[in-house]
């Protein structure tokens, strides 16, 4: 048994609703249920109940067994001194306010149907995938299309809790921040933290000082990562020119390099190796000195494009790594990757921008619709629900799917879901 299926199970009224009683067997009429709130504090505010002939109004709280009441402290805390009536499944104890005077209890399980429970039960036996999946390809449309943005938004919503904490960090040097998660971002899965952890020590101005040589950026950027402390039995004129350039940086603003022992080639292909992701990095920086606001005010997937559309330095494009030679190849940012760093770092910056400004209600339309128009991620669990004929046509689906899958499906959080909530509806 969970306390989401009882809440459920209260608010949709999924029991027999006629000649209720409490359990000192009182007549009870359900006028509102009230409003969940998913919020510490009573489970639903707002109900109006009434108790005999008498009409009340305020708050309801939800617990499996009636002792819950003391095990999470509720008689000590005030916010539960207006709770109008507990709805329990088991009543395994009279409850008490702080002021003496018992809770009003309503036991559950007498009035639920068996077959909403058993429908509970089942949708609980842990399948291979997803435990709905008896009603996931059958699902509405438009039941998917709401829950999908919603689910897009809350993903938003988490990825910016690392943002906000670097902001408050840096007394909201949005440059910075912006830096090091693109920075992040352009180090994939494999480098990302690396990226991210070297360049939140070094000083965004450093950058803009030397942003008229691209070789400084360079060294910078390779130096502040360890890449140039590797040793090397043979150097070329460039590693030369780097090093150079980066112990004279390094002096001139103070900055420690981290060790290059976490920096990852292992198992990737080359086109990914940090050295060419970092040369890239460099390249946009040198090329790309605006104003921070004006990014993270667009809306226009084209600008987005061509501002990400950058290729090496002439020497990475004839190796991918130090002091040996390949075959030239430009080694441009692709496409794909340009989508991955609007939805990881441009998307989250936005919605952070837009908090900023201490507005209770902003607009997210306009970054919804960039979602939309942005080709969706190919990962496993994209794959997977494509199986199941989920549609996902485009970022915002396949950023709202993988969400889906982390938070909700992977901890069986089914009966929050309106994938599982269609589930116990079904016939």
């Amino acid at each position: 048994m969970k306390e989401a299926f009882l809440h459920y199970v209260w608010a949709n009224k999924l029991f027999n609703t006629d000649e209720l009683h409490t359990a000192s067997n009182e007549s009870l009429s359900i006028i509102s249920s009230g409003t969940f709130t998913g919020l510490d504090g009573p489970d639903f505010f707002n109900a109006r109940i009434l108790i005999g002939t008498q009409e009340w109004a305020g708050n309801v709280e939800i617990h499996i067994n009636a002792s819950d009441w003391y095990a999470h402290h509720h008689e000590v805390d005030q916010r539960y001194d207006n709770v109008i009536l507990h709805v329990v499944w088991d009543n395994d104890t009279p409850v008490f306010r702080a002021d003496g005077k018992e809770v009003t209890v309503f036991i559950l399980k007498n009035y639920v149907d068996s077959d909403v429970l058993a429908k509970c039960n089942e949708l609980f036996i842990r399948k291979p995938h997803f435990n709905c999946d008896q009603v996931i390809s059958n699902v509405p449309s438009h039941i998917w299309m709401n829950w999908k943005e919603k689910l897009f938004l809350e993903r938003l919503e988490e990825k910016i809790v690392p943002i906000q904490n670097l902001l408050a960090v840096t007394n909201n040097h949005w440059e910075h921040v912006f830096f090091c998660f693109l920075a992040k971002s352009f180090g994939l899965n494999a480098n990302g933290e690396a990226f991210f952890d070297a360049v939140k020590n070094l000083p965004i101005l450093s950058i803009y000082k030397q942003s008229q040589s691209l070789l400084q950026i360079e060294a910078l950027l390779f130096g502040i990562t360890g890449l140039l402390a590797e040793e090397q039995e043979v150097e070329d004129s460039y590693v030369k020119e780097l090093k150079r350039e980066w112990v004279f940086l390094k002096h001139k603003y103070n900055i420690e390099e981290q060790s290059a022992a976490v920096i990852r080639f292992f198992q990737l292909r080359p086109p990914n190796f940090p050295t060419i992701r970092l040369a890239q990095l460099s390249s946009w920086l040198f090329h790309h000195q605006i104003p921070v606001q004006t990014i993270l005010t667009s809306n226009d997937l084209t600008y987005f494009y061509t501002l990400f559309d950058v290729r090496v330095s002439e020497y990475w494009e004839t190796h991918y790594v130090f002091n040996k030679e390949s075959k030239k190849q430009a080694k441009k940012v692709s496409k794909d990757f340009i989508d991955l760093v609007i939805i990881n770092v441009v998307l989250p910056m936005q919605i952070a921008y837009k908090q900023s400004a201490a507005i209770d209600e902003y607009d997210v339309s306009e970054i919804i619709d960039l979602a939309l128009k942005i080709k969706a991620e190919k990962n496993s669990i994209i794959t997977l629900f494509e199986q199941y004929k989920v549609e996902v046509d485009n970022a915002l689906d396949s950023q709202a799917l993988v969400h889906l899958k982390k938070n909700y499906c992977d901890k069986d959080r089914c009966l929050e879901c309106q994938i599982g909530k269609q589930y116990l509806k079904q016939k």
